[in-house]
């Protein structure tokens, strides 16, 4: 094949370095620096006192305070609100209360955060009994969660509006001048938009400037006692993480406990290949409901900074309906990448650092967590495979190669205006023009080719 009639196919079809060695494309290899072999260790302890004090020294502040707006002809009041924790900010966007005239209330809005957007919807029946002033949900229904409506028991149904009450309780909310047990919501007009609040022979109306007063003391004395559950809930036995290394694996397992609710993680037992941490049928507790959940992420670190991105993440069986919506391919790519920048905020907000500049080996040693930079050959007990440094596109990621110069895993990398794609299917060989296997690996957009053809130019 020459090398005109490889440029007019070079588009359509799969690119396999075998393919751009067979042609003589592959060029002088990238200069690198190589350092001297570097390592570090961790302890159990460490890592655990470097969890805890994270949490402890965690704030979330409230960087938009809540506004309101009412609309008398769509019978609507809608709040806008926004957190922010370790670099993260989450944004209640358009939560929508749709009124009836009675206590009957249509929910909707949707949390954005991390780039995503997720909407949510239900029905909420809401009652205010005189005697303590605080509103609270007295039953749900028909609820959906981006676009996922699980089938729910009546008990689960009920713990749920039991934790929403517990946390409108928390906050402090309460309408003093409610007259009477409330019967019913509505948007009326009287010198502007106002909500009002029945109850059997009377009604109370609350302009927007009342909604936000009460809204805004509510948000923050809830936000002062969430940091102080973070900060004093350890010592007080409100949650607790601990991690433990040997037998091969580290194993973390966490608890919290609030709102009348207890979260529990126990078996997260990860063991590491490499730069690769897999965990598998770690237990996710809610109260009475489990599942299983597994994962697969990979760990690096450049000039002292380490980074985790998430390959893959599955849940058990348990709930076949929420297994399924886990492995829908677009939910598990969203929540993938939202975990992603979840790592990339934090990582940032607590300036993690390494001990050493790059590792590209994490293994358990005895009782110990043990990270280290090998070039040629990993230290006996090493994962049996290398690195391929490569840069496609301008994207920067490391895959798996062995010794002889096969690929462990299939590189696919798109370009930015994902026009093209190059991908070297597993097992591919790749070996340097030395015939030794390829460390580096470079692909850019030729943006001056014969007949006006964008192509990749490799090198490595």
């Amino acid at each position: 094949m020459n090398k005109r009639k490889w440029c007019s196919r070079v588009i359509c079809i799969l690119v396999t370095l075998a393919l751009l060695l067979s042609l003589g494309i592959i060029a002088v290899p990238m200069a690198l620096m190589i350092e001297a072999a570097e390592l570090a260790e961790y302890s159990a302890t460490e890592i655990q006192g470097w969890l805890i004090d994270q949490i402890e020294s965690s704030t979330i502040s409230l960087t938009t305070a809540p506004v309101v707006s009412l609309d008398v002809t769509n019978q609507t009041m809608v709040i806008n609100a926004a957190v922010t924790a370790r670099g993260t900010t989450v944004e209640l966007n358009n939560l929508k209360f749709t009124f009836d005239g009675t206590n009957t209330v249509g929910v909707s809005g949707e949390i954005s955060a991390l780039e995503k957007s997720p909407r949510f919807s239900c029905e909420a029946e809401i009652k205010c009994e005189v005697a303590d002033k605080i509103p609270r949900v007295s039953a749900i229904s028909n609820i959906v969660i981006a676009g996922f409506a699980p089938s729910l028991s009546p008990s689960t149904i009920s713990t749920i509006a039991n934790t929403i009450n517990r946390a409108i309780e928390t906050s402090g909310l309460k309408i003093e001048s409610l007259g009477g047990n409330l019967t019913g919501i509505t948007v009326v007009t009287d010198g502007g938009a106002k909500l009002e609040l029945k109850w059997d022979g009377g009604s109370v109306k609350l302009d927007i400037a009342d909604i936000e007063s009460k809204l805004n003391r509510a948000a923050t004395d809830a936000l002062n006692q969430a940091n102080n559950y973070l900060s004093t809930g350890h010592n007080d036995g409100k949650w607790s993480l601990s991690v433990s290394i040997g037998d091969g694996k580290l194993r973390l397992e966490a608890k919290a406990s609030g709102l009348d609710t207890t979260i529990k993680i126990e078996n997260m037992d990860i063991y590491f290949s490499g730069a690769i941490a897999s965990f598998v049928d770690a237990l996710l507790s809610i109260e009475s409901k489990q599942t299983t959940v597994s994962g697969t992420a990979k760990i690096a670190c450049t000039n002292y900074i380490p980074c985790m991105t998430m390959r893959s993440i599955s849940v058990g069986e348990e709930y076949p309906e929420f297994k399924n919506w886990i492995d829908d391919t677009v939910i598990n790519a969203a929540l993938i990448d939202t975990l992603n920048r979840l790592v990339v905020n934090v990582i940032a907000d607590t300036d993690l650092s390494c001990r050493i500049k790059r590792f590209n080996n994490i293994a358990i040693r005895d009782e110990t967590l043990r990270i280290w930079w090998h070039e040629e050959a990993p230290p006996s007990g090493g994962p049996s495979y290398y690195t391929l440094e490569a840069s496609i596109f301008g994207i920067e990621e490391d895959f798996r190669i062995s010794s002889t110069g096969k690929i462990l895993e299939t590189i696919e990398v798109s370009s930015e205006d994902g026009m093209y794609t190059i991908t070297i299917p597993k097992e591919t060989i790749c070996l340097d023009k030395n015939g030794k296997r390829l460390k580096n690996l470079t692909a850019v957009l030729d943006e001056d080719p014969p007949s006006h053809l964008k192509m990749p130019i490799l090198s490595g």
